[in-house]
């Protein structure tokens, strides 16, 4: 069975790794450059599955024309609230969230950087930006610098130890 991703070293190509590692399920990765042409191939049959971030599919689940079978956040997607997580489709311990951060040159005075983290906050905050980027498949979750930079050092952490582990490389 073929398993599409946006590419050698992406979170698409994480996830199925994280998925093989867990399941002893052995898939042909198939990296693509980028997630629009792994969606256009998945939906065309050219390739059995695909890994990729609700946003990168949406519109695609939405024209009925890609099935989404699990999400692989903690609890399932306010977008696709039909779809159950992996662990509820039964794979225990898989959990993959993708997000976004913004980050500034180390050399960025503290309060610079606490006034972009008040104003960005307000922004995500607001409803016309919920009201785009949810539908979307995007949850925001607007934090604070020391939260994002936790979430970095342990995000490297469990990465590093799944590269080594499922020996995936970003040819």
């Amino acid at each position: 069975m073929t398993a599409g991703s946006p590419g050698s070293g992406s979170p698409g190509h994480l996830a199925a790794a994280l998925f093989m590692t867990l399941t002893g399920t052995e898939l042909i990765h198939v990296p693509y450059k980028g997630g629009a042409p792994a969606a256009i191939d998945v939906i065309a049959g050219h390739v059995d599955s695909l890994f990729i971030t609700l946003p990168g599919i949406m519109n695609h689940v939405r024209a009925g024309k890609a099935r989404p079978l699990a999400v692989s956040t903690p609890g399932r997607a306010p977008a696709l609230p039909d779809v159950p997580t992996f662990a509820q489709a039964g794979v225990k311990g898989y959990e993959l969230i993708s997000w976004q951060g913004l980050l500034a040159p180390a050399a960025t005075p503290p309060e610079i950087v606490g006034l972009l983290n008040t104003e960005i906050v307000q922004v995500l905050r607001s409803a016309e930006v919920r009201d785009v980027l949810s539908p979307q498949g995007y949850e925001i979750v607007a934090t604070t610098p020391a939260v994002l930079e936790m979430e970095l050092k342990k995000g490297t952490e469990k990465w590093l130890q799944l590269i080594k582990q499922s020996g995936a490389k970003a040819d």
